[in-house]
């Protein structure tokens, strides 16, 4: 029973874990990128956001994979829990 417990109980910890990294993932900012090399303005080309919008996309492509791996973590420690529970 302590057991079924103890695994619960990392279910919840690392579901909640991952519950932050999706939530992380999911308020990733575009920030542009500029260099300096334009001086701003309409004429601005869209050179920084495009690189701003990549950047983003890819912190919150490391956020998601961190996340599912939690889930898969907790996933396991709640099917453990479950066995342990019928034995």
């Amino acid at each position: 029973m302590n057991v079924s417990l103890f695994l619960a109980g990392g279910g919840v910890v690392t579901g909640l874990i991952a519950a932050v990294y999706w939530y992380k993932a999911s308020v990733v900012k575009v920030v542009p990128k500029a260099d300096g090399r334009f001086g701003g303005g309409i004429a601005t080309p869209p050179a920084p956001w495009v690189r701003g919008a990549l950047d983003a996309l890819e912190e919150s492509s490391r956020l998601n994979r961190t996340a599912s791996i939690w889930t898969a973590v907790s996933v396991l420690f709640n099917a453990l829990s479950n066995v342990a529970g019928q034995i």
